[in-house]
């Protein structure tokens, strides 16, 4: 009788080496938003789409240099990633926590918020000529890696 002994660590490799993984965020296509009025450009997906936040109409393709924009998805779960430019950074709400962070080149301000169990951060970051205001909501573990790609690729020139 030959009796065979396998690790868990054994059994997984051979478990995961039968899956096949598809869309890692490396594999992801971005495409890019430059803002030549307000000196910025961002990556984002592809399969995502900008709008101008211009007098509350959000229908508006994004126009290439839009003091305010978002960047979704078409499934609404996917969150969204707001970008808009101001004069100066707003005072800190109550309910929110500060703090300071460095992705990619830029060093943000960060306020985190958590009302009603929805997790949302805003990123500060100073431009030649006022402050980039980034409003992130709602944060899932399914979508933060795509926000940090997409912070990290953020350039102000």
């Amino acid at each position: 009788m030959i009796k065979i002994v396998y690790t868990w660590s054994q059994a997984s490799e051979e478990i995961l080496s039968t899956f096949e993984f598809t869309g890692s965020i490396e594999e992801n296509s971005f495409t890019n938003y430059t803002n030549t009025e307000y000196s910025y450009s961002i990556n984002y997906p592809t399969n995502w789409k900008t709008t101008n936040v211009a007098a509350g109409n959000t229908a508006l393709s994004a126009l290439p240099n839009s003091r305010a924009i978002d960047i979704t998805s078409d499934n609404v779960e996917d969150g969204m990633f707001s970008i808009q430019h101001l004069q100066l950074m707003p005072t800190l709400p109550e309910g929110f926590t500060q703090s300071q962070e460095t992705i990619g080149t830029n060093t943000f301000t960060v306020r985190t918020s958590n009302v009603h169990n929805m997790l949302s951060k805003t990123y500060y970051t100073n431009t030649p000529d006022g402050v980039l205001e980034i409003l992130i909501r709602p944060i899932t573990s399914d979508n933060e890696k795509i926000f940090e790609e997409m912070l990290k690729s953020l350039k102000i020139e």
